[in-house]
């Protein structure tokens, strides 16, 4: 599912598979911490207004991205991921 078919859900689906576009998001500041390496990811299409602001976690650069807690340290695997 692309992230224009996820916003426009009529019904939405329970923990779908979204796939962003290399345009969707931005790669913000990346922390080693022991084997890992975390990178903030926001997501930047301009049709993603209601997820401004939201930020997820990218780990050792795997494609699924991460929602994270008020400390801004993963939390739980998102729906999205990248390409």
């Amino acid at each position: 599912m692309t992230l224009t078919e996820y916003l426009n859900q009529q019904e939405p689906k329970r923990n779908p598979n979204v796939i962003l576009d290399k345009t969707e998001y931005t790669i913000g500041s990346s922390i080693k911490t022991g084997n890992k390496t975390l990178k903030m990811v926001f997501i930047t299409d301009g049709s993603a207004e209601l997820l401004w602001g939201i930020e997820y976690v990218l780990i050792n650069d795997d494609k699924t991205l991460w929602t994270t807690d008020k400390d801004g340290n993963p939390k739980a695997r998102s729906c999205f991921s990248i390409k």
